[in-house]
């Protein structure tokens, strides 16, 4: 498998969400996973693939991708959009509790500069 320069990368991820914008999710999922394969550290990948896991109504999926991402190491933007994507997959998988802390989390990290 040949690795993707940069330019292909972003043209992929542009599509992706193109296509979640239209809800096909299961192209936009299909090319999200190819770019994950290549970028297996862009959390920002790793997050529009949860999110549309979440759009496609594929939580328990969802769930397990949630899990592989290290909220330590996401900067302020993104451990944003973590937690806010990780509530409405707890909540939607019935982990209320769960769901609850984690939109906390969201409320006092969005709060902040």
């Amino acid at each position: 498998m040949g690795l993707l320069d940069k330019q292909q990368i972003d043209f992929l991820y542009l599509l992706a969400f193109l296509y979640i914008q239209q809800s096909k999710f299961q192209l936009a999922l299909y090319l999200l996973r190819i770019l994950r394969l290549h970028t297996a550290n862009d959390a920002k990948i790793t997050l529009a693939l949860i999110d549309c896991l979440y759009k496609a109504k594929r939580y328990e999926e969802a769930s397990k991708v949630m899990q592989s991402i290290d909220a330590t190491k996401l900067n302020h933007k993104l451990l944003v959009a973590y937690y806010y994507i990780c509530s409405k997959v707890l909540w939607d998988l019935d982990q209320k509790p769960a769901s609850r802390a984690m939109l906390q989390k969201y409320l006092t990290k969005r709060s902040l500069p």
